[in-house]
């Protein structure tokens, strides 16, 4: 039976087949046994097979994380840390940590001696463990530290103070505290959390939209976001995003978007973080805080350029990351200046959503006119074929079917009777 070995140094772990057992004509010859090619691994073993499999699935998110070659496996290793428990042990790997790991912060947030602190506890008494990237050496042995402990160390590891500014200080324990997030079965009851950072609540802010109020004379707006996961999960769904996925409830939403001393209005310019509630806050990343700077930029303009902007949001966003990126490189060719033009817009059509709230608003007020909404593509083929027969006055029971069967669809999609008697050619 084959039997797969491991060894590691920081840079990833390598896997190979334990030395063979000769066969009969390797012990006549006294040639050492063939290595055995890492597709034939998994022959006959389920669980050696699910293993391999999600290492590979991996590496097809994260390309170069796990390299199969002719008779071993490179990876990673963040990749052996995604493998549950009994994957690692189809592969020899070793089990998880019998401890808890406690974590924390040190010092004070935009400090330079802000941290983020993690230790391994055995029966609530710190041991003395050495840790090379998913492995955890102990008194007890070694064990394979899982995600998301894995990344929470990391990136504690990793964080240094001196060498980020306060908005990526938040960015750091917003990700520290969703990786070690109680809510998530991922980890059991191996992770425990300080009683700050327990209560601690970031909301990390990805896209925007506008509520609008007021009339087409004198236009208001204020901004609701998103996360990425609701992006995410409106487009599993095949919906449009609305402004009831937005991330912050009600009372908060309120809160960041009116507070008099720590809400949007209260400063003459955006922020990267904002206090919206005891012990919460919420962070935005460098484009949603460069398209909030055009939205308080424009709360305080005039009448006209507020119409302006709550009409087309996206054409102003656009323009200003395309001011922000002249700043940060400079002048550059016009070829070069077309294409940063053309990737502001791009980015500004992810930032801005236009909610279907947002739309109808933006019609109630006057600031867009009704369309008719465009034909689907069902309808306008058989639009064509009605027009077909139009063409060679034919009145065919095949013309009749089709003209039904166009007007039932029509009015399943709420198209008006009038719109349907023209295009079809009843009366």
């Amino acid at each position: 039976m084959i039997q797969i070995s491991y060894n590691y140094d920081s840079e990833g772990v390598v896997f190979t087949i334990k030395g063979a057992v000769p066969g009969l004509v390797s012990r006549l010859l006294g040639t050492e046994p063939e290595a055995r090619p890492v597709d034939r691994w998994a022959a006959g073993d389920a669980g050696r097979c699910d293993a391999l499999g999600a290492l590979r699935a991996y590496d097809e998110d994260r390309p170069g994380a796990v390299r199969f070659e002719n008779d071993r496996i490179v990876a990673s290793h963040a990749a052996v840390a995604t493998l549950g428990a009994a994957q690692a042990r189809a592969i020899g790997l070793p089990n998880r940590p019998p401890f808890v790991l406690s974590t924390d912060t040190s010092g004070v947030i935009g400090a330079p001696d802000f941290n983020l602190t993690t230790r391994w506890l055995d029966a609530g008494q710190r041991i003395t463990a050495h840790r090379q990237g998913a492995f955890l050496q102990t008194a007890k042995g070694t064990f394979l530290i899982p995600e998301p402990l894995f990344s929470a160390i990391e990136l504690a590891d990793r964080f240094d103070a001196n060498a980020v500014d306060l908005p990526e200080h938040w960015a750091a324990l917003a990700r520290f505290r969703h990786l070690l997030d109680p809510n998530d079965d991922a980890h059991g009851d191996r992770a425990e959390m300080s009683g700050f950072l327990r209560g601690l609540r970031i909301y990390t802010g990805a896209a925007l939209s506008l509520t609008l109020s007021g009339d087409a004379d004198d236009v208001g707006f204020d901004p609701v976001l998103f996360d990425a996961d609701a992006a995410r999960q409106a487009a599993d769904e095949g919906r449009p995003l609305v402004e009831s996925d937005g991330m912050l409830m009600e009372e908060m939403l309120r809160t960041f978007q009116r507070h008099a001393r720590t809400g949007f209005r209260a400063f003459d310019t955006a922020k990267r973080s904002y206090l919206i509630g005891r012990n919460t806050y919420l962070i935005v990343d460098d484009d949603v805080e460069t398209a909030l700077q055009i939205v308080r930029q424009k709360q305080r303009a005039g009448p006209e350029e507020r119409r302006a902007f709550a009409a087309n949001p996206r054409a102003a966003i656009a323009e200003g990351l395309v001011g922000k990126a002249r700043t940060h490189d400079g002048e550059v060719r016009h070829e070069d200046e077309e294409a940063r033009e053309e990737e502001a817009e791009v980015r500004a059509a992810t930032l801005f959503v236009e909610t279907p709230e947002y739309a109808d608003r933006a019609i109630g007020i006057g600031l867009w006119e009704k369309q008719e909404p465009a034909l689907p593509l069902e309808m306008q083929r058989k639009l064509r074929l009605i027009q077909q027969y139009h063409c060679v006055g034919c009145n065919s029971e095949q013309k009749v079917v089709v003209q039904n069967e166009f007007v039932l669809f029509a009015r399943r999609k709420r198209i008006r009777r009038q719109r349907v008697a023209v295009l079809t050619g009843d009366d």
